[in-house]
Formats: structure tokens, sequence, C-alpha cells
């Protein structure tokens, strides 16, 4: 034990030097560059303490945290972000050692970091880190908030080259905390971004439309997804001449139905896993028809007044208009003014 707590008393000292450099004094102007050494030595003694305990744990985070500060007013914007990015490794460092106390903190340290990197125009990873804040968080609308943000932050710099992974992100935290309509709504996000190309990503395009159609499925609500579908063949119409059309289609056609047989070997056929994320997959091979009403029924004997009428065209299209001539002209009259029928 004295071996950590010499660490820990040295790593003070630089944190309170550090303090001291960072903000200055009556006669001294802030010096962030000498504290980011001192905060550096600091996390560095605090960092390497085995076993990790409570108190290190908090000081490692504070040193972190003042790095991340001072590193901003010298606008190392990577740097302070990736200083909160440690941060959070270090708080699910110490979740699994069951010290559970710092997690809540986890998702304000890759806010911050999500913070950072987009001052600094990295967006893909200001993004990435606001999805994974949201996975952390256990309030589940202030975690849909950072989703809105990581995807806002796609849609406003226009990235729709590099945007599906961060949909796909929201989608799956979305439809595992079952907030499907949230869930619908992201995927109809996405779908605007891909509009912009849709010749090269009509089949993203359709296979949001399918995760949508699934989760109406899912629901019971055979009619919002006919509804879906149609919208969708209505807007991405050109870009309709896909496998997950095909698979949309195929999919509507044994709900309408309430086909059970059918679906059971779309499930097994379909290979959901190629076109779909995980957790829509997952639920598209768990669907079943319980509860499903068809909502196409031919009636016997309409069919059957249909298939009769059907006949009668064929046989009018038969005749011919030889055959319609008369034959009275080559009928041959005998003596007695009688036609000769033999």
């Amino acid at each position: 034990m004295a071996q950590p707590n010499a660490a820990i008393q040295e790593g003070k000292k630089f944190m309170k030097q550090g303090n001291k450099l960072a903000k200055g004094g009556l006669f001294s102007k802030s010096n962030p560059e000498d504290a980011e050494k001192e905060y550096e030595k600091a996390r560095k003694k605090f960092r390497f303490i085995k076993p990790a305990s409570v108190e290190s744990t908090g000081l490692y985070l504070e040193s972190l945290e003042c790095l991340a500060s001072v590193r901003e007013q010298m606008n190392l914007n990577n740097h302070a972000a990736s200083a909160m990015e440690e941060a959070a490794r270090a708080i699910e460092n110490a979740a699994d050692a069951n010290m559970k106390d710092f997690v809540p903190k986890l998702s304000g340290c890759l806010q911050r970091g999500s913070y950072f990197y987009r001052i600094n125009s990295q967006f893909d990873l200001a993004s990435k880190l606001l999805i994974r804040a949201a996975s952390g968080e256990a309030d589940i609308n202030a975690a849909i908030k950072m989703l809105d943000d990581a995807c806002q932050i796609q849609e406003d710099e226009n990235r729709f080259k590099t945007c599906h992974a961060f949909y796909d992100g929201a989608v799956k935290f979305l439809v595992e905390n079952k907030r499907y309509k949230d869930a619908s709504a992201f995927l109809d996000r996405q779908n605007k971004m891909f509009i912009k190309d849709m010749e090269l990503y009509g089949k993203r395009i359709w296979r949001n439309i399918m995760s949508k159609m699934i989760i109406q499925f899912h629901l019971k609500d055979v009619h919002a997804a006919q509804q879906i579908f149609y919208e969708g063949m209505q807007q991405f119409d050109s870009a309709s001449k896909c496998d997950e059309n095909e698979l949309c289609q195929q999919l509507l056609g044994v709900f309408e139905r309430a086909d059970e047989e059918q679906l059971t070997l779309l499930q097994k056929k379909a290979q959901f896993g190629i076109y779909l994320i995980n957790s829509v997959s997952r639920m598209a091979v768990k669907l079943n028809m319980t509860d499903i009403q068809p909502t196409i029924v031919v009636d016997e004997s309409e069919e059957k007044e249909q298939e009769k009428a059907a006949n009668i065209e064929q046989a009018k299209e038969n005749i011919t208009d030889e055959q319609l001539k008369s034959d009275a002209a080559h009928v041959e009259v005998g003596d007695d003014g009688a036609p000769n029928l033999l």
C-alpha cells in the first residue's frame, strides 16, 4: 500500500502545481503550456497505480479533465478530445472492477470529447462519440437527444457518404429499447440523406423501408406497412429495381394473405442479416401471423364468375370471320323446292 499512496501524493503535488499555473496569480498570467506538463505528470502517476482504487480513479479522471481544459485554451482540440476518450475508458474499466460510482460521468466525458472533435472539424469522430454516449445513458430521452445530435452533425455537414454507421447505431439503440416510432423517424432522416444520390444509395433506401415495414409487422399493423411500401414506391420508384424492393413486396404479400407457411419459408431463405442491421434482422426472423387477418380475400363465387367470363371471352376470340359466313349460297335445292341437306 505504501507505493500506491506515495504515487497518489506525488500526483497530487503535480496537480496542485498545474492548477496554480493554469489559473495564474496576482502577479503572473495563466500558463496553460506549463500547466499541461504538470497535469500530464499527474495523469501518469494516477494511471499506473495498481490495483486502482476509488481514490486513484477519481484523481486520474480529474487530471484528464484538467488536461482537456488547458488543451482547449491552447486550441489543441484533438488532444483535448483524446483526454476525454481516455477518461471514458477509465470509467468503463472502473465499472468492470465494480466501481460504479463513476458511471454517471461517462456520457458527459464522451459528449465533451465530441464537442472538441466537432470544433476541430472531425465530424465523424464527433458523431461516433455521441452514439457511444447515448448507449451509456440511463435516461432514454437524454439518450435520444444525443442520437439526434450525432445525426444532426452529419446532416449539417452534408455527409451522406459517411452517415450510415451513425444512423444504424441510432436505430439499433432505439429498436433495442422499443422506441419504434423514433427508430422509424431516424430511418426517414437517413433516406433524406441518401436521396441526394438515389442511383448509388437505392439499395440502402429500400433496406430502410424494409426495416420500417418489419417494425410495423412486429407491431401487427399490416395497414401501416402497406402505406410505408406504397409511399416508398411513389418517392423512390426509380431506385426500386433491387433485391431489397423485391423482398419488401414478398413480405407485404405474405402478410396481406396472412400466410404463415409462406412467411416461414421466406424467413428461411431471405437472409435478412445480409440486408438489415442485427436488431431489425432478429425482429424479422421472429415475425409471425398471430393476430394477423388477411387483407386480400377473394370470394369463391366471385372467382368462379370471373373464370366463366374469361372463358366466354376466350371462346369469342377463337371464332373466325370465315366461320361466321352463311352457307346458304352452297345449299342445293331439289325439284320440290326444298333444300337438300344431305
